[in-house]
């Protein structure tokens, strides 16, 4: 039995497995019929997403839509969805995309269940979802036999490698997109030998068309709506992770692509010594999340750990390595916890440094000698150096916890974490980081891929 035989036993549903999914989401859109009809809705259920189409791994969520007429207002599209999902879902939660949808269990499924209109075509949706219903349809249409389990397969590679899922806090492949490359190139095996030979600009569409100027490193022309590219939210670092994964399990195939071995864990005086031995310096920022649903304060972790290490990159501390993990996750009427991990490769800077200014002879040569004439932050006066006036002055932040401090809370981190960031943060040191977050740090510090460990 080979490595892809055996992986797609473990992850494809059972008959019994499809036929109880089959029945649960039969069930629902005939329990929302009959409310749609109750209240006298232009509107209808559609079952989209990959069980609809089939391609579904074990335990899979329902994705349901609701398809309203054109002429209905959103603001009663909202409002009916909402109340429609209240009735029908145990623990619904209101998560958000361009409209308020509902996220709760349906006969032991997770469930959304979406708002979106009926469109002519994909190309004059109304709101972003309106095309998805296009996207089930063509993917139901075109899929050829066996096919759904090499989609299967090559789904469960994505998620193996870390890069299945479009989100902000992973920005890798959507099912989607797994979906048209499997159309694309025939089969699993010939996905990856066809990344295993990508370069850094790919263009890809499932007809002769032509593309349109994408400025994207990956594109692949959305075959319902040809003004999309479906890859754009892959970056660079997940599309080269695919590309180097590819030639690796092709040369060796091993189930540790699909079911990667957790990290070791690393003794605190092991991960001190070797933070020590990279002369570097750690900063751990550990901020509280809000009770927002994971989509949200996923991507906002993310966002907090870029905005964070720009900001010390341009105050002159070189960044080696960041890293945003979420440690506890937030529940109903309880907040969550993360922890920002942030590596820069200075641990102190000079106390002066050199300011350049303008040209000798230049307009605002005044302005810039009156400026620092008795400026208290010069440490001498202003002189020429070449063609330009220059002068030394003393630095604002000599280290990087001396930045994040001072400045942390007037960065742009996300709406939710914007609040938390002014009062629900604590700075640690490598001490504290490898005492309090030894798995973190174990993580942070390994370097090997998902499948090596």
């Amino acid at each position: 039995m080979t490595v892809d035989e055996y992986i797609l036993k473990r992850i494809r549903p059972t008959p019994e497995e499809e036929r109880q999914i089959e029945k649960v989401a039969q069930d629902l859109i005939e329990r929302l019929v009959v409310l749609i009809k109750e209240r006298g809705l232009k509107a209808e259920p559609v079952l989209v997403g990959s069980v609809a189409k089939g391609t579904y791994l074990k335990r899979p969520d329902l994705d349901m839509f609701v398809m309203f007429e054109p002429d209905v207002p959103m603001p009663t599209v909202e409002t009916e969805v909402l109340s429609l999902g209240e009735l029908v879902l145990e623990g619904p939660e209101k998560r958000y995309a361009q409209h308020p949808y509902l996220r709760g269990k349906y006969q032991g499924f997770d469930c959304e269940i979406v708002p979106c209109y009926r469109v002519q075509s994909a190309g004059a949706k109304m709101s972003a979802v309106d095309r998805t219903p296009f996207h089930t349809r063509y993917v139901k249409d075109n899929i050829k036999s066996g096919q759904r389990d090499e989609v299967r397969l090559f789904k469960a590679f994505l998620k193996g490698i870390g890069i299945y899922g479009a989100e902000i806090a992973i920005e890798g492949f959507s099912g989607y997109l797994c979906e048209i490359m499997v159309l694309k190139f025939g089969s699993f095996q010939n996905v990856l030998k066809a990344a295993a030979r990508f370069d850094r600009k790919v263009k890809l569409r499932l007809d002769e068309g032509k593309f349109p100027p994408f400025q994207s490193h990956f594109v692949f022309i959305d075959p319902v709506d040809p003004e999309r590219n479906v890859a754009a939210p892959v970056s660079e670092q997940s599309f080269s992770i695919l590309i180097h994964a590819s030639k690796a399990y092709l040369e060796d195939p091993t189930e540790r692509f699909f079911v990667p071995r957790p990290v070791e864990l690393v003794a605190q005086k092991v991960i001190i010594k070797a933070i020590t031995d990279r002369r570097t310096e750690v900063i751990g920022i550990e901020m509280a999340i809000p009770e927002v649903v994971e989509d949200i304060y996923a991507s906002q972790v993310t966002k907090a750990e870029r905005a964070i290490a720009e900001l010390l990159e341009r105050t002159g501390f070189p960044m080696v390595k960041g890293h945003g993990f979420i440690v506890d996750i937030p529940s109903l009427g309880k907040k969550g916890k993360a922890i920002i991990i942030l590596e820069t490769g200075v641990k102190e800077l000079s106390a002066i440094h050199l300011h350049t200014g303008p040209e000798v002879g230049h307009k605002n040569e005044n302005d810039f000698l009156d400026t620092w004439k008795d400026h208290p932050r010069k440490a001498g006066r202003p002189h020429i150096k070449d063609r330009r006036w220059v002068v030394y002055v003393k630095r604002e932040f000599r280290r990087p916890v001396e930045v994040i401090e001072a400045r942390l809370s007037t960065l742009s981190l996300g709406k939710h974490l914007n609040v938390e960031a002014k009062g629900n943060v604590r700075i640690l040191d490598l001490e504290g980081l490898s005492r309090e977050y030894q798995a973190q740090m174990s993580e942070f510090l390994d370097d090997r891929f998902s499948w090596e460990r």
